[in-house]
């Protein structure tokens, strides 16, 4: 596999969660949910970007991921573009199936889309500084 692939797989499976979640059908939205964080998980090995420091380890979601999964290179060889990957890809999919959950009928899906694609961005993106070495 390939980084490129590795993205255009997460980009696909994001299209396809929000298609599942227009169409209020959370279950299959939760396993492309699993799907989305299995790749997410796994870019570590394509990505190069800066170290980190060791505190990161105790982030919760890597050591639920590596349990999950069951691959310890998930919590220990992360790097500063791998770990952006990750969370923003799993807060991605966190918010958007709780916002469409809650707001799915009020408020037009593509504001829920954009909103969470913002949220995800900015949160990964000031979370990861503060693991930089």
């Amino acid at each position: 596999m390939n980084k490129i692939y590795c993205y255009v797989t997460l980009l696909i499976f994001s299209v396809f969660m929000y298609d599942a979640l227009k169409g209020y059908n959370y279950f299959f939205s939760f396993f492309i949910f699993i799907f989305m964080l299995f790749v997410s998980s796994k870019v570590y090995k394509f990505q190069k970007g800066q170290k980190l420091k060791d505190s990161y380890k105790a982030i919760p979601i890597l050591m639920f991921l590596s349990f999950l999964f069951n691959d310890k290179h998930i919590a220990s060889s992360q790097n500063q573009a791998s770990l952006n990957v990750l969370l923003a890809s799993s807060v991605f999919g966190i918010s958007m199936i709780t916002s469409f959950l809650l707001f799915g009928e009020t408020v037009r899906h593509f504001l829920l889309l954009l909103g969470c694609i913002a949220f995800s961005t900015l949160f990964s993106f000031l979370f990861t500084k503060k693991y930089i070495l």
